[in-house]
């Protein structure tokens, strides 16, 4: 499947350009401004399950390093990642860095459909897309995207933050798999698969928007 087209901008004729050509003309930083909506939802699907992947043994071993070192304060012996990257796969192998990656990339695809979605039905309903409303002021497009950052990050973290809380338990081996750790929670109310969201939200708003 080739890529969408790439609209080449500054030239009174708008020209359409595949990917290289536009890589090679300084415009591959533009988007096509017939990119349909589902589009958005499935690269960004997909762009979000290759990224948590790819980074996910990183993230395995940052979380046992912070759950080892939650006591150093009391004088405990700080342990490094590479002490701890190698006592996991010593002990547990090395897929065991992997372990609870299903439950992100089960949580990821959601997600970002939602993420991607609420912000581009905020820009269009602001009036303040690229593609049908190319003549929108540049206050209206910074307001609409401040708000679209804001409403979609709402959404995104809103499924995330069960997922991940479910995930870090699996890291530290709390629970025999994704199913058992959500009954478990949930059976005490369901309220700590989301004791984060207020923090990760106060994080993430004022980056996104």
């Amino acid at each position: 499947m080739s890529p969408p087209p790439v609209v080449r901008s500054g030239t009174t004729n708008l020209s359409l350009l595949d990917t290289s050509e536009a890589w090679e003309a300084g415009d591959w930083e533009e988007r096509a401004n017939d990119t349909t909506m589902l589009q958005h939802m499935v690269a960004g699907s997909f762009a979000g399950m290759a990224e948590h992947v790819v980074t996910f043994p990183f993230d395995t071993i940052k979380t046992h390093v912070q759950a080892a070192n939650a006591d150093a304060a009391g004088g405990a012996t700080r342990i490094g990642w590479a002490s701890v990257a190698r006592e996991l796969v010593g002990l547990r192998g090395t897929f065991f860095l992997w372990r609870g990656v299903g439950v992100t990339c089960f949580g990821v695809v959601p997600a970002h459909a939602a993420m991607f979605a609420a912000y581009e039905s905020v820009l269009d309903a602001a009036g303040a897309s690229q593609g049908s409303h190319a003549d929108a002021s540049p206050t209206r497009v910074a307001a609409a995207g401040v708000a679209a950052g804001a409403i979609s990050t709402l959404f995104h973290d809103g499924i995330m933050v069960p997922a991940e809380t479910i995930k870090q338990r699996m890291q530290l081996g709390y629970y025999r798999g994704a199913t058992h750790a959500a009954k478990r929670m949930a059976a005490t109310g369901g309220g700590s698969l989301f004791r984060s969201l207020p923090t990760t939200l106060a994080m993430n708003v004022p980056y996104t928007s």
